[in-house]
This record gives C-alpha cells, structure tokens and sequence, in this order.
C-alpha cells in the first residue's frame, strides 16, 4: 500500500485532488497500453468485431471520465460551499468533508450530465471561481469531451436522438456525412507516420485539468 492509497478522503487537504487525478490518469494509461498492444494482435477479426471492442473500452474510459469529474466537483464543493449554498438556499458550513459533499453533488442528478456545457453550467452554479478547474478548459477539450459523450451516448442508448446527435458531431467536426458505427470511426487512421488513430487523439484529449490550491 503507498501514503496515496492512505488518503483519507474525508480530510479536506491537497491529497484527495492528487489522488483522483493520479487514480485517473493511472486508469486511463491502462485502457490506452491494452487498445495499442492487443488491437494489432487481432488480424484474425473482421471490422465489426475489433469495433464492438472499441465501443466497450470507450464505455469504460467514459466511466472513468464521470467518476473523476464527480469527485473533483464534490472535493471543489467542500473547499468552498459558499456557492453552492446560495444556489440551495441552504446554511452549509464554508467547508464540509468529501463525503458529504460528495452526498450533496448526487442530490442535484449529476448523472445526467451529457455535454461540456451542462458540466461547465452545473460547476459555475456550485463551485466557487477559485476552486472551479472546468473554467480553464479550452474549446479543443471541450470539444473532446463533447465527442466522448455523443459516442458513448450513441452506444449506450441506440436511440435515434442519440444517433441525430452522433451525425451532427461527426458532420460538424469531421465532415463525415454518412454513418459509420463509432468503433469502426475511433479506428480510423489520422496520421500513418506515427500511427496514431482518433481513438488517440480523443483519448489524449480527455485529461484532468488544473486547479488552484491552497
């Protein structure tokens, strides 16, 4: 066990943050070193097959990317409640531990959260600027992080608003007009030199952002 798995996380200190941003960097590394060393391996697979097994690692990275939004925006709640005390028209204490920050977050649905904006909106209404690390996320991230959820929507759901909305990203981004399922397009190619798919550059793309500590 390392002092990073002995963090306690109802202590509000620097470490929780690290923690989560090494569990989710160290977690999303693992996803990308099992794509890029059995994908090449699988010759014997038609198309279909290699991506339905892209869809399912994307479903995962996707988890991963919710859990540690989720617990950043409850540990930047329990820094600083004043906002989010106002937007409840509740008395919460200037600080709170993790866990009932944590409580308070699950209480406005956080899981219904489907694009950058509504993460960036949801954050603006309950975290302080100072302790608000989405504000600094600029349009090529945020961009990324749109096309993680229209994908991992279209997945999910099969529904056809989710498929209009894969359409749109794939027109409006890639101008690609006609369907292509979304494993067969994060395999796609962009740069034969280095080898390097748009499952590489939307997976590089999803990173923790930075925040101002004390």
């Amino acid at each position: 066990m390392t002092a990073i798995d002995m963090v306690d996380k109802k202590t509000i200190a620097f470490q929780p943050f690290m923690k989560f941003i090494i569990e989710f960097h160290n977690n999303l590394t693992f996803y990308r070193s099992i794509l890029k060393k059995e994908f090449p391996k699988l010759t014997s697979l038609e198309n279909e097959e290699i991506s339905l097994l892209e869809e399912s690692y994307l479903i995962k990275i996707a988890a991963e990317w919710e859990t540690f939004t989720h617990n950043i925006i409850s540990y930047c709640i329990a820094m600083d409640t004043n906002v989010i005390s106002k937007h409840l028209e509740l008395n919460l204490p200037v600080r709170m531990s993790f866990d009932n920050a944590y409580s308070v977050l699950n209480g406005l649905q956080y899981k219904t959260i489907t694009s950058s904006n509504e993460l960036r909106s949801l954050a603006k209404k309950v975290l302080a600027d100072k302790y608000n690390p989405f504000i600094q996320l600029d349009r090529t991230n945020l961009n990324k992080i749109d096309d993680l959820y229209a994908i991992r929507n279209y997945i999910a759901h099969k529904s056809q608003r989710s498929k209009e909305r894969l359409l749109t990203m794939y027109r409006n981004r890639y101008n690609i007009t006609d369907f292509i399922t979304p494993g067969l397009f994060l395999i796609e190619i962009m740069d034969a030199s280095l080898g390097i798919s748009r499952r590489d550059l939307l997976y590089g793309a999803v990173t923790p952002p930075k925040i101002r500590t004390i």
